[in-house]
């Protein structure tokens, strides 16, 4: 038996048009597209911030003292109550926690006040 050859077909481009062939390892480069630039007018003004008055942001910080205090307090006397070790370990960690929260908050509170007497 013969064995037959394979035939393999060059792709065909229609006519009048010829096929680029770059040598192997060069990269063709993408054409840059200009495109003409819009006259857009854009508004300058400051980007709008949310103003809250600094008597607002006292009444957040002493509600949010308040809170993290009775916390504390709580962890506190349950720390001193509890016998069991996990649950001291536990209320220690806790009431260590909501002090140094608690804490914070008068910082806050502090700075807040200085702010206020401060702009007057």
């Amino acid at each position: 038996m013969a064995k037959k050859k394979k035939v393999i077909k060059k792709k065909s481009s229609p006519k009048g048009v010829k096929r680029k062939v770059s040598p192997k390892g060069v990269r063709k480069k993408p054409k840059k597209v200009v495109r003409a630039k819009k006259n857009v007018k854009r508004n300058v003004a400051r980007p709008r911030r949310m103003v809250r008055s600094t008597q607002k942001k006292i009444k957040v910080a002493i509600n949010n003292l308040i809170f993290f205090a009775i916390l504390f307090i709580i962890s506190f006397v349950l720390y001193g109550v509890s016998e069991q070790r996990m649950y001291v370990q536990l209320f220690s960690l806790l009431s260590m926690l909501l002090g140094f929260i608690s804490l914070a908050l008068v910082i806050v509170l502090l700075t807040l006040f200085i702010m206020k007497g401060l702009k007057k």
